[in-house]
Formats: structure tokens, C-alpha cells, sequence
């Protein structure tokens, strides 16, 4: 139990300090490089070639490449943070399993860090992260490939952002089949195996995949990052 409460807590801390370590060495990215291409130029290009975007989304762009970043955001896969009201089911009491206190123990119960959480269920149970949003001032980024999680994590109001994407395993965007069962879910394999997709009743659905560094970056032409990955 112990191995595996440190093992995410090592995650969770890399997160953190992937983002918050390069601050020293940010460069502009915003607005010049979505001007590189806008996303009707890049639609009009796939339509041209008989390709439409989606599929480029199955492939290998480069996850430094516009055009994921343009995807991203016109796609509406990162959902800024909640200007609502919490909505948590117990906001006093930290849902994490250890992890978090794991965490808030190594680096010296810091305030106002980012940290990055994959596999974000519901937004609340088991949270490893919403003590240190809630108590320590903590900013991040959410991510949760199921399309049913991550309706309830919409309505928890977090005020980070969210994605309902996963991560990719590899340095370009790819597309999984991905098995619907609350905490149980799981990625059962590539978007192509017809036979997994058409299981309908184990509830699997494609979900898209993102590196984290396409992820951070669209982030960061928000929040005015000067980043370099």
C-alpha cells in the first residue's frame, strides 16, 4: 500500500515540478503561435487533401506541432477553470487516500503550486489534489478520459483546468478505446480494434489522447506562460 501511495505521490510531485521548474526558461508562445495557422486555414488544407482533421489527430503531429494546439482549443478538449461555486460533497475533509499528505510532507506543506492529476475520476473522491487546490492555494490541471467522470467533474466547480482526454504514451496525439466503468475504467487499446469498439455493453467509447506537453503549452498561451518544455 505504502509503494503505491509514494509511487503517485512521485507523480504528482513530477507534475509539479515539470511545470513550475522551467519557469526560468519561458518564451513567448501565445498569440504568434496561434497566427501561424488558424484552424479554418487548417481545415481548408485537410478538406483540400481529402483528409479531415480528426484523422490528423489519429497520427503523428508532433506534439509541439500548431495544429494540435489549435485542436485543443477549438475543440474545446481544456476547460478553463470554474467560475462557479464549489459543489463538493465534503469540502472539509481531504478525499485523498495518503497520497496527498505524502506530498504536502516532501515539499514543506508549499502554497501555490501547479500540480498535474491524470486519472481525475469524479473531481472529489479520492482526489489527490483538492486539499492542496482548496487549502494551499494550488493551482493545476485535471485530466480524466471518461466522457461520464468527467461530466461530474464539470459540475464540482474545481478552479483549475480540465480535459476530458488522456495522456498520450508517446510524443503525438493518438485516439484509445476506453472501458466505462467509474473508477474501474481503463484503456483496453488502440482506436482501431473494431471488435473492442463495438462492445457496447462494457460502455467503451474512443477517447482522444494528448501528449502533456500539448496540454501544458495550450494552457500556457492563456495564462501568459513564457514556457519552453
Amino acid at each position: 500500500m505504502w509503494n503505491r501511495h509514494l509511487f503517485t505521490a512521485v507523480i504528482i510531485i513530477f507534475g509539479f515540478v515539470f511545470c513550475i521548474s522551467q519557469f526560468s526558461n519561458f518564451w513567448w508562445i501565445g498569440k504568434s503561435v496561434l497566427s501561424i495557422t488558424t484552424p479554418a486555414q487548417i481545415q481548408t488544407k485537410f478538406e483540400q487533401n481529402h483528409i479531415g482533421i480528426d484523422e490528423y489527430m489519429k497520427h503523428s503531429l508532433l506534439q509541439d506541432d500548431p495544429r494540435i494546439l489549435n485542436y485543443i482549443t477549438t475543440m474545446g478538449y481544456l476547460i478553463p477553470p470554474s467560475t462557479q461555486p464549489y459543489n463538493l460533497t465534503s469540502p472539509t475533509i481531504d478525499p485523498s487516500q495518503g497520497q496527498s499528505k505524502v506530498v504536502k510532507e516532501i515539499l514543506k506543506y508549499m502554497k501555490n503550486g501547479f500540480f498535474v492529476e491524470c486519472g481525475a475520476l469524479d473531481g472529489e473522491i479520492r482526489s489527490n489534489t483538492l486539499n492542496l487546490e482548496l487549502n494551499f492555494g494550488w493551482k493545476g490541471l485535471l485530466i480524466e478520459g471518461d466522457p461520464k467522470n468527467y461530466k461530474l467533474l464539470k459540475e464540482k466547480g474545481r478552479k483549475v483546468w480540465s480535459s476530458n482526454a488522456c495522456l498520450a504514451t508517446s510524443p503525438f496525439p493518438h485516439q484509445v478505446i476506453y472501458k466505462q466503468k467509474f473508477n474501474l475504467g481503463k484503456i483496453l487499446g488502440p482506436a482501431d480494434n473494431f471488435e473492442l469498439l463495438t462492445n457496447q455493453k462494457e460502455g467503451n467509447v474512443i477517447v482522444q489522447c494528448f501528449p502533456l506537453y500539448s496540454l501544458l503549452t495550450t494552457i500556457g498561451m492563456f495564462e501568459g506562460w513564457r514556457q519552453r518544455i
